[in-house]
């Protein structure tokens, strides 16, 4: 029969203090949340687009400070491109409105 080797105390505790450092919460929350901005810009609702991809940004820094990896970067990208286009969306609403304003007298 074969001998088994076995593990010494010393590598045990080794190994079980290894610890990766893969929390990808905030990452996933700021890719969730730059999704949603978008979907909701695209509804007519740009307002709290505005705010959740603020939010999303905000998330995706704290990512990076913990882990930087590529959820955390779509996260920031689909952030940023959400408050872009929910601002852009937002000014021409207001736009609109106080065009309309203006020339109903």
């Amino acid at each position: 029969m074969a001998k088994v080797k076995s593990i010494s105390k010393k590598s045990k505790k080794s190994i079980s203090k290894v610890k990766p450092n893969t929390a990808n919460g905030m990452g996933v929350s700021s890719l969730v949340l730059g999704i949603i901005s978008l979907f909701l810009t695209v509804l007519g609702i740009p307002i709290i687009g505005i705010i959740l991809g603020i939010l999303g940004i905000i998330f995706s820094k704290k990512q990076k400070k913990i882990f930087p990896n590529g959820i955390q970067q779509a996260g920031y990208i689909t952030s940023i491109v959400s408050l872009v286009i929910s601002s852009i969306y937002s000014v021409f609403i207001i736009l609109i409105i106080l065009i309309s304003v203006l020339f109903i007298k």
